[in-house]
């Protein structure tokens, strides 16, 4: 096994400086230049600005650079060479993986008798009993919803077949009818009067308003702020740097100046999200999501280095004894959904399960099709190994890439940078694999879902002046994110 001692400087544990002979944005050496080199062909094939990256190997961070530059030209500066590098400790938006931090905060309150997984969320006795005292509701299959249902996305909403409550046009229609910001509160109770598209807990469907409820329950059941509970739950044991883990502000100028600026594909301005419906912003600074209103389903900024000390306090090939999850919710955030009788990947609570030879593989991506970002984590329990990689772009074919994790492709062609020792076979399911449902009931729930949805936007329009396109059919998620079949072998000697 090869020794990483560089100029008599030893890297021994986490977070502690990599000293370097050859440069990058960030500090490196002479074994990384075939990934840098790799990494650098991967933005400039797809046109991305700039991205951090960070291993974690067994709790030890092994390797963390930044790429290109934070800023983007047209946004600060229209000159290149004022653009600012992209450096380890960049915070970049994370997007879906946010969903990954409000389930752990979830699993943290569990732990500490707060709630219960199987506890319902609206009603009598609901952890949002008082949402539904002011709304008519007419399917009584909304009163069936668990917390459980909203981690693992099977509580009966599917955005795939509505369209995301949490963006334009719903919300800029719903602030103008309200006038004033819509929040995510505002957005619970009107999408309360719809029917849902299945019955709760019997099939994965991604739903951003999940977490947003999520997200208020957390509120509910601590009487503080989704950020302050989620701190004190979560991020302070962790030991996290708030300067490099924190909500994200959507208007540029409401951005700290260390964070990244974002790139979108989608080249359209249009009527900011706030309250002053006369400003025009980009997709990616107000005109597309509000990161105040996503906030626990797409709203954290991080450094890739903050996202990974994360996991490493959660998941015991990192943490050993000392993990801030108990064995018994572990094994919840990782267990395979009840409506799913055999499966080579599901959705768990908050993260992506992937098995393989016995093995469970946790990954997230960007679900959450954030303007401006493009982000995935991965965790290997059997090898150690972990990466965070974000992205200050959309970029579709990156992004296509990313979830077939090139990655972990260009670390066996780089033959192991750091001296770990990872053999194994990878192999990512289909969405059909990944899913188990019998395919003539789920169009019959698909269509039976559009009908219902159909007679309810009309109703929400007639009070919201919502129009016709709100009820455009977003990409479905879990094809977003296990779109092909890959087959990977990792020799890493």
């Amino acid at each position: 096994m090869r020794n990483m001692i560089l100029s008599g400087i030893v890297i021994l544990s986490f977070f502690q400086s990599v000293q370097a002979l050859v440069e990058a944005n960030g500090l490196t050496y002479e074994d990384m230049a075939c990934f840098d080199s790799g990494i650098a062909s991967f933005l400039d094939r797809n046109n991305i600005p700039g991205a951090n990256i960070a291993f974690l190997e067994k709790g030890n961070l092994v390797y963390e650079q930044g790429y290109g530059t934070r800023d983007v030209l047209g946004v600060s500066s229209d000159a290149a060479t004022d653009l600012r590098p992209s450096l380890p400790s960049t915070p970049f938006r994370i997007g879906g993986i946010s969903r990954s931090i409000t389930s752990l905060t979830i699993l943290r309150m569990a732990q500490e008798g707060m709630l219960d997984l199987d506890d319902v969320v609206f009603g009598a006795g609901g952890s949002l009993e008082n949402m539904t005292q002011s709304v008519i509701i007419t399917d009584s299959r909304i009163f069936d919803i668990k917390i459980r249902n909203l981690l693992e996305q099977s509580s009966g909403y599917d955005e795939t077949i509505t369209g995301n409550p949490l963006e334009s046009p719903f919300t800029d229609q719903l602030s103008r009818t309200l006038g004033r910001s819509a929040t995510c509160s505002d957005t619970i109770s009107m999408m309360l009067q719809f029917n849902l598209q299945m019955d709760p807990g019997t099939n994965f469907s991604p739903s951003s308003l999940g977490y947003c409820i999520l997200g208020r329950i957390i509120e509910s059941l601590t009487g503080m702020s989704y950020g302050k509970a989620v701190s004190n739950f979560l991020l302070e044991p962790a030991g996290i740097d708030s300067s490099e883990m924190y909500l994200g502000k959507t208007s540029i100028e409401d951005i700290p100046s260390e964070e990244a600026q974002y790139e979108t594909m989608l080249d359209v301005k249009g009527s900011s999200l706030f309250s002053d419906n006369d400003t025009i912003a980009s997709a990616a600074y107000g005109s597309g999501v509000s990161l105040e209103m996503v906030e626990s389903s797409a709203g954290w900024v991080a450094s890739a280095r903050m996202v990974l000390k994360l996991l490493a306090s959660v998941f015991p090939e990192h943490c050993k004894d000392a993990c801030l999850l108990e064995d018994v919710y572990l094994n919840e955030l990782q267990s395979i959904p009840s409506y799913i009788d055999d499966a080579a990947g599901w959705y768990g609570l908050g993260f992506y399960v992937i098995g393989y030879d016995g093995n469970l593989i946790m990954m997230n991506t960007d679900e959450s099709l954030l303007p401006g970002s493009t982000s995935m984590i991965f965790d290997d329990p059997a090898s150690g190994l972990a990466f965070a990689l974000l992205l200050n772009s959309d970029n579709d074919a990156a992004a296509v890439e990313i979830n077939e994790l090139f990655i972990l492709t260009l670390l066996a062609d780089c033959k192991n940078p750091w001296p770990i020792n990872i053999t194994y076979a990878l192999t990512v399911p289909t969405v059909d694999e990944a899913v188990v449902v019998e395919e003539e009931v789920v169009v019959e729930e698909e269509e039976n879902a559009q009908s219902e949805f159909t007679e309810g936007e009309e109703a929400v329009k007639a009070a919201s002046n919502l129009d016709e396109s709100s009820g455009k059919v977003l990409l479905s998620l879990a094809a977003h994110m296990l779109s092909s079949f890959l087959c990977v072998t990792i020799l890493l000697n």
